[in-house]
């Protein structure tokens, strides 16, 4: 069966820049999807693209997330509250509040990480890329899990959490993983490297 790559934007089509399999490529744009279609049009495949900077900001870089989007499946919270956020690996946190806790955290479709209470109180009720808690100490991330009970991001998704921290350019290298099952069961627990 002969395969083509077809690269998708909301608002049309748009051009692939690297070769075929590979999940990293170039870009001038965000929300992406990833189809995979046989030579009859048949659609094989469609993965969900996160487009991040790159390291030195001249390039877009693509990382496809698993299972895709995050989606919420409970009422939008209103009573949550923003407490800080971290963009290109810079914490910047709001008024008083410390950089050292356990925060819930979600990465929005745009890359920006969120910290605060109530998962879609933060998203506002968007898809994201990831959602959890996130235990920082001294402004550095120490621990990470996959606990939301809006988004209920399942092992698998979790599975790909490091390699989102990273393509955030949110430095994970003390940071443990703990990834849990629907019944709140530790089933994965990653140590920093």
């Amino acid at each position: 069966m002969e395969q083509s790559m077809a690269w998708v934007r909301s608002d049309g089509p748009i051009q692939y820049m690297g070769s075929t399999g590979d999940p990293f490529a170039i870009f001038e744009g965000i929300g992406m999807i990833l189809s995979t279609s046989d030579n009859r049009g048949m659609n094989l495949a469609a993965l969900p693209l996160l487009m991040v900077t790159g390291h030195e900001g001249s390039a877009l870089k693509v990382l496809a997330a698993e299972k895709g989007l995050l989606k919420n499946t409970l009422p939008v919270s209103t009573e949550g509250k923003l407490l800080g956020s971290i963009t290109n690996g810079q914490v910047a946190m709001k008024g008083s509040t410390q950089a050292s806790g356990t925060f819930d955290f979600v990465i929005t479709q745009s890359g920006e990480t969120l910290l605060g209470r109530k998962h879609t109180f933060l998203s506002k009720g968007a898809d994201v890329f990831a959602a959890g808690e996130l235990k920082m100490r001294n402004g550095n991330v120490v621990g990470i899990n996959n606990l939301s009970g809006h988004y209920v991001p399942g092992p698998n998704v979790a599975n790909t959490y490091l390699d989102i921290f990273k393509a955030v350019n949110i430095n994970i290298s003390k940071a443990h993983l703990k990834i849990y099952n629907s019944q709140d069961q530790i089933t994965k627990h990653i140590l920093p490297k």
